[in-house]
């Protein structure tokens, strides 16, 4: 084969590879109702943002009403079986910057802790970070802001 076939085909490869990851990130994004997660991709990563995961005020406790969210983010994640995943907790404003860090690392390591109990992961794949109200995507001056800023970010890492 010349040169420039095999560039030809190269690059044929290289398209039918990324039509498959545009495919595989389309389910995933339609496996969820928009009250459930938002879904994006920021270059070869997929942010998984579980605005439906909700915890009890001050804990870090997973209620059975979220298994069947976290359910659809495994479902996500063995879209992808040989990337890594992050994990990322986040509070609003309201209580002390350390409590809230503290929170946000308890909570990531228990959604951490539920795929690892509930997926064949290797545990060196997955990591949880706490990041307390340092990193809001909302006014937390509002009741709706605050809301939003509670969140669990599950990213999933060289989606390939």
């Amino acid at each position: 084969m010349g040169g420039i076939e095999r560039e030809k085909s190269e690059l044929a490869s290289k398209m039918n590879r990324l039509a498959e990851i545009k495919a595989r990130f389309e389910k995933i994004n339609n496996s969820f109702t928009k009250d459930e997660a938002d879904i994006f991709r920021e270059g070869n990563n997929i942010y998984l943002r579980l605005k439906g995961l909700s915890f009890p005020v001050g804990k870090a406790v997973i209620e059975p009403e979220n298994f069947g969210l976290l359910t659809k983010a495994q479902n996500a994640i063995k879209e992808f079986p040989n990337s890594t995943i992050v994990i990322e907790g986040h509070t609003d404003s309201y209580g002390s910057d350390q409590k809230n860090l503290e929170l946000s690392q308890e909570r990531a390591n228990a959604v951490k802790q539920y795929l690892l109990a509930n997926m064949n992961l290797d545990d060196k794949k997955i990591v949880a970070f706490g990041y307390g109200e340092s990193k809001p995507i909302a006014n937390n001056e509002t009741k709706e802001g605050r809301a939003k800023n509670r969140r669990i970010d599950l990213i999933i890492q060289n989606a390939e």
